[in-house]
């Protein structure tokens, strides 16, 4: 990857191999790739693809770890926040639906406020299917 200039693409190449490993029933080293991705995201200066994996690792944590739900939560409030931080709207929307999803008791209080703060940065018209979900998640 390095010798084609495709280094920056590792921690997304990585994130797919842990989504694989996840769905093959492997969960523990899904998160153990995972893990990997994300030291490389930081290392490389890449932090483009943060949300993703955070959100990534969440969704596998909730399914494998349910008794760390804890971590779910600060994974998929940390994607929304580095996602709005970074432009990644995209992104940031899809952690924050993810949030939305959670059983109510285990949501943050602040979960509406956090979709409206990247809802808002859509055009009204956005045809995303993010934007579509987040609105009907939030009820509008």
């Amino acid at each position: 990857m390095e010798l084609l200039g495709h280094a920056a693409f590792r921690p997304v190449y990585l994130g797919n191999v842990a989504r694989n490993h996840h769905y093959l029933g492997e969960a523990e080293k899904a998160l153990s790739v995972l893990e990997d991705a994300m030291e490389q995201s930081r290392t490389s200066g890449e932090l483009v693809h943060q949300p993703d994996l955070l959100r990534l690792r969440a969704e596998i944590t909730a399914q494998a770890r349910p008794q760390r739900m804890d971590e779910v939560v600060t994974d998929l409030v940390s994607a929304v926040d580095i996602g709005v931080d970074q432009g990644s709207v995209v992104l940031a929307l899809r952690a924050a639906n993810d949030l939305a999803r959670l059983p109510e008791a285990l949501r943050p209080a602040d979960w509406v406020d956090r979709i409206h703060s990247v809802l808002d940065r859509f055009p009204p018209a956005s045809t995303s299917p993010e934007v579509t979900d987040a609105r009907t998640l939030i009820g509008i």
